[in-house]
C-alpha cells in the first residue's frame, strides 16, 4: 500500500482555520497548544510539525482569517457592477463583524489589535507583516477605485492615488470598527461608516451633471 502523501500546505490551512475557533474563543494568552491540536483533528506532536510555536499559529490563523474576508468581499462585489455599491461592500462586511450576532469574531478582531499594540504582542513591531496580511483586501479596492475611474464615475485625477485611498478606506473602517467593539457598541457603527463612505465617494466620484453630460456627448459621438 502506497503511503498517504499530505500536503503540507494544505494540512498549516486546515490547522491555522481550526485555530481561529480557538484563539476567537480563547484569546490568545490563553489558547494552548493542546486546545488547537484537538480542535484541528491532530496530536500535539504533530502540530509541533506543521508550527514551531503558538506564535506561528497566531499568525497563520489571522492570515486564514484575513484570506475568507477578502474571498467573501471579492465574491460580494462580483454581484454587483456599480463601483459605488462595490465599495459599499466594505461597509456591509465591517458592519457583520461588529454585530453582536457573533461575539467570538468580535473578541478575535479586538484580540488581533491588542497583538499589535501592546509590547509583548505576536504582532508588535511586525507592521510588515501586517501590511502583507491585508495586501489582498488593498488591492480589491484598488481595483475597484481603478474601475470606477475608467468607467467615468471616480474622477482620473485620483487614479495614482488609487492605493492610497484603498489604505485610507481600510484605516479608517478599521478604526471605527475597533472604537465601536471597544466601547461596547456606544455608537451606531453603519450610520458611522455610512458617514465616512459618502464623504469619501463624494469626494472621488464625478459630478452627476458632468457625468451625464459626458455620457450625452460621448452617445451622439456614437
Amino acid at each position: 500500500m502506497s503511503p498517504l502523501i499530505i500536503d503540507k500546505t494544505e494540512k498549516q490551512q486546515q490547522i491555522a482555520e481550526a485555530a481561529l475557533d480557538v484563539f476567537s474563543k480563547q484569546g490568545y494568552a490563553a489558547a494552548s497548544m493542546r486546545q488547537i491540536s484537538e480542535a484541528a483533528g491532530v496530536g500535539k506532536s504533530t502540530l509541533y510539525e506543521y508550527f514551531e510555536s503558538k506564535a506561528d499559529v497566531f499568525i497563520a490563523a489571522i492570515r486564514a482569517w484575513i484570506g475568507q474576508i477578502g474571498r467573501r468581499m471579492a465574491a460580494l462585489m462580483e454581484k454587483r457592477t456599480d463601483p459605488i455599491e462595490k465599495i459599499y461592500v466594505a461597509v456591509e462586511l465591517a458592519n457583520d463583524i461588529g454585530c453582536a450576532r457573533d461575539p467570538a469574531m468580535n473578541r478575535l478582531y479586538i484580540e488581533v489589535y491588542e497583538q499589535m499594540v501592546v509590547e509583548t504582542g505576536v504582532l508588535h513591531h511586525r507592521g510588515d507583516l501586517v501590511h502583507e496580511m491585508s495586501a489582498d483586501i488593498r488591492r480589491i479596492l484598488t481595483d475597484v477605485i481603478l474601475h470606477g475611474i475608467s468607467t467615468g464615475v471616480f474622477k482620473a485625477e485620483i487614479a495614482r492615488d488609487a492605493e492610497r485611498i484603498a489604505f485610507n478606506m481600510i484605516a479608517c473602517i478599521d478604526g471605527l470598527l475597533l472604537n465601536n467593539l471597544l466601547g461596547n457598541r456606544r455608537f451606531d457603527l453603519k450610520w458611522q461608516l455610512d458617514f465616512y463612505l459618502n464623504n469619501l465617494i463624494e469626494m472621488i466620484r464625478v459630478p452627476i451633471e458632468a457625468g451625464a453630460q459626458a455620457g450625452f456627448i460621448k452617445g451622439e459621438e456614437a
